[in-house]
């Protein structure tokens, strides 16, 4: 690390904390989901549909961060479960348009649990405070991405 100088260092560290930070997250939703018989990366899709509501698969890709081939692999999957349902975009008929169903929506509620308690365990080395603070913090790099709270969950 003797390479990078002082004005390097910061920026470099933080990179790494966050990415390292993101891993332990989801290291800790996956594991709590996976024994639990749900898929992390379905859990993550149907959150996306329902905090952003019908979507095309490239949005829904772009906002997971997967990649379009892999999201359109298991969109197919999830409608033949009844999860999801696919149809044309209104506005551009040449796009697939993805909504959850009502069974879509008790899926992603029966893993909110186990994400939830996942996470507030990640997280149990901050205090309250802390959280709020490093929420402001992440909110800042991350403008425009507003997170609001899903209908019917606890804060």
């Amino acid at each position: 690390m003797s390479a990078l100088s002082d004005g390097d260092r910061l920026p470099y560290e933080i990179g790494i904390l966050v990415a390292l930070s993101r891993r332990a997250l989801w290291t800790a939703a996956a594991h709590d989901l996976e024994a639990n018989d749900f898929s992390m990366l379905v859990w993550v899709l149907l959150a996306y549909l329902v905090r952003n509501g019908p979507s095309t698969q490239r949005k829904i890709a772009t906002a997971t961060g997967q990649h379009p081939a892999g999201v359109s692999r298991l969109l197919v999957e999830l409608e033949e479960q009844k999860l999801v349902r696919k149809g044309r975009d209104r506005e551009d008929r040449r796009r697939a348009r993805v909504e959850l169903t009502a069974a879509g929506r008790r899926c992603f509620e029966a893993g909110r649990p186990h994400v939830i308690g996942a996470m507030r365990s990640a997280l149990a080395p901050l205090t309250l405070e802390e959280k709020k603070q490093l929420r402001a913090l992440l909110s800042k790099l991350c403008p425009g991405m507003v997170i609001e709270p899903v209908r019917g969950a606890r804060r």
